[in-house]
């Protein structure tokens, strides 16, 4: 037999308190809305792409705003104490919990796409089980209710299946808390004390949930990024500092690497290499202020509050595009903005921009050719592959004006100096050529076809000892290895 309560309601009055109680948390740690809630374990995408199980049940506690917390609030105080009374406060318990877990699994099921959170999965398992005893005499069986007018509850039910339709209102959750709640007052019909333990098992459940949610998304933290170290990212084409816990994937369609979970983490970094006279960077970075060397950046508030930068390391039309986007409040919103000023290639992403640049000039852009690598040398002046490759422009083209010898021979020194391979010092003496010296030219030469007796590099000798200057047709100059490299 049910031992229900007539007057007091203390389970209905625990169960309020425990509602509030938790919002003053979430409030204390920012974690009313937004990435904050899902770190106190509303149910989200996490569920699925981290296995966050526990936020079916912690996410019933949770609310979105002090509107939320209070209509759901007054239905659980003034419902579930009145089911209190009917049929005692365990069954009531159940009924209350088992309502707002099914609408959560429903939401998670059907809603896997969205943040939600709420105790109304729960209220609407109060009046669902309210009406059914009020319709089943069966039900009504061992309780203080009689059978009465359901005019009111059906009222107050249809406005709130109305409420469920609005934007933002989670009409799933309603309809999965309707049904767990009649399954628990069913369920629940005998047995009274025995219920006590389920009861009291489903109130801890929740509260560990909610524990386990808060211990693992740190809410009170979103700010903090934690230790970092410089990474290698973009299929090893691009160097920069990254949190050491983040993790990062490159795309398969193409140069770009992410990093961080929109959904979970509060820093969420985007890499890549693209077109920069392309949309969407031209017009982000035509709003882009200079930074320290070949640099760009932009700083802008972000839609939930925090902030974006854009950090640009532009390469004739190509650029090295760095994104982070961070919660508002982070802790060193500095070190983000020289994470994004200190991006940088690496050595095989030098290559990979030299063999854009060749490329480009191949197929008749010498224009993109020369700013490409002219660029690169801002940012690495000790890349002896755009040392040279930009020297057998400027000494070799058939255009005169794409020509400048002395430049050429500065160029073609250094990458000499840095690799004295065979190849660079053929430009060096087409280089020497151009400026008239072609005696130093030959005798560079000769030394580069005893080192390497390639066809080209000869066939570089007959020319400068006929004392005529080497040119090359750029057309050809992905298919001729010895008029320049790679």
């Amino acid at each position: 037999m049910n031992e229900p309560t007539p007057e007091r309601t203390p389970m209905a009055t625990a169960l309020s308190a425990t509602l509030v109680g938790v919002y003053a948390l979430q409030w204390a740690f920012g974690a009313t809305d937004g990435l904050g809630l899902v770190h106190m374990g509303a149910t989200s995408p996490v569920f699925w792409e981290r296995l966050h199980v526990w936020t079916v049940f912690s996410s019933t506690l949770l609310h979105i705003g002090v509107l939320h917390l209070l209509a759901n609030t007054y239905f659980t105080y003034v419902v579930g104490g009145l089911l209190e009374r009917v049929i005692g406060p365990w069954r009531m318990l159940l009924v209350f919990f088992a309502g707002g877990t099914v609408g959560s699994l429903l939401s998670v099921v059907l809603l896997s796409d969205t943040v939600s959170a709420g105790a109304s999965g729960g209220a609407w398992g109060l009046m669902i089980a309210m009406l059914l005893l009020l319709l089943s005499p069966w039900l009504r069986v061992g309780t203080r209710l009689r059978a009465g007018p359901v005019g009111p509850l059906l009222r107050l039910i249809g406005l709130n299946a109305v409420l469920s339709f609005l934007p933002g209102i989670n009409g799933l959750a309603h309809l999965g808390g309707g049904l767990g709640g009649a399954m628990a007052v069913v369920i629940t019909a005998r047995g009274g004390r025995i219920w006590a333990v389920p009861a009291g098992l489903a109130y801890l459940v929740h509260l560990g949930a909610l524990a386990v949610a808060v211990f693992v998304g740190r809410p009170w933290a979103l700010g903090d990024v934690g230790p970092v170290e410089r990474r290698t990212v973009l299929d090893g084409y691009v160097s920069l500092e990254l949190p050491i816990a983040m993790e990062t994937a490159d795309t398969p369609e193409g140069l770009a690497t992410l990093g961080g979970s929109v959904d979970w983490d509060p820093l969420t970094v985007s890499i890549e290499l693209a077109r920069f006279d392309e949309p969407p960077w031209a017009g982000i970075a035509s709003q882009a202020v200079p930074c320290p060397g070949n640099c760009q950046a932009r700083r802008a508030q972000n839609a939930s509050g925090g902030e974006a930068l854009w950090g640009f390391r532009p390469y004739g039309p190509y650029a090295l595009v760095t994104v982070f986007a961070m919660p508002a409040g982070i802790d060193d919103p500095d070190w983000a903005l020289q994470a994004v000023q200190g991006a940088t290639l690496t050595e095989a992403g030098v290559g990979l921009l030299v063999s854009l640049a060749v490329t480009a000039r191949s197929d008749g852009d010498p224009a993109t050719h020369r700013d490409v690598l002219e660029a690169l040398l801002i940012d690495h002046p000790d890349s002896a592959r755009a040392l040279n490759q930009l020297a057998w422009q400027l000494a070799t083209d058939p255009d005169p004006a794409w020509r400048d010898g002395a430049r050429a021979v500065e160029l073609a020194k250094r990458a000499v100096e840095l690799e004295p391979l065979p190849s660079y010092q053929d430009t060096l003496a087409a280089a020497r050529a151009e400026t008239g010296d072609f005696a130093e030219a030959v005798r560079i030469q000769r030394q580069v076809v005893e080192a390497d007796p390639d066809p080209g590099f000869g066939a570089h000798l007959a020319v400068l000892e006929r004392g005529e200057p080497v040119r090359e047709d750029p057309m050809a100059a992905r298919t001729v290895p010895a008029q320049g490299p790679e």
